[in-house]
């Protein structure tokens, strides 16, 4: 890292600490691409809460749909999202983090919420 990104994020660290950094938005807003950049640059780990579910369960989110309907996925997901904010150091994308039951239930200094937001393109 050089020296001038070094003097940019230091402060950023520092304020963090151990928190994590929760990055929301919808499918295709650029959650997994900024989140693997950001983690990176703040030494945390990245998690996409989606890629997460899939690995647990061994199917694609569009499966668990199918199968289980969207509250069968929404229960999946909170269950998955309140584990992680458990974590530190800890950057992580989901789509409905807002108003979320995890949210709820979770301590609400668990991260550092920043929605994305993407443009819609022709």
């Amino acid at each position: 890292m050089n020296l001038s990104k070094t003097k940019i994020l230091q402060p950023i660290q520092k304020k963090l600490g151990n928190a994590n950094i929760i990055l929301v938005g919808m499918m295709g807003a650029g959650k997994t691409t900024v989140g693997k950049a950001l983690a990176n640059s703040l030494g945390k780990e990245f998690i996409d809460s989606d890629h997460e579910i899939q690995e647990r369960t061994g199917v694609k989110i569009p499966v668990i749909f199918e199968i289980e309907g969207e509250a069968g996925f929404r229960k999946r997901e909170s269950e998955v999202l309140i584990e992680l904010v458990k974590k530190k150091k800890y950057c992580f994308g989901d789509r409905r983090w807002r108003g979320s039951e995890p949210r709820k239930s979770a301590n609400t200094s668990a991260g550092w919420n920043r929605h994305l937001f993407a443009s819609i393109g022709k």
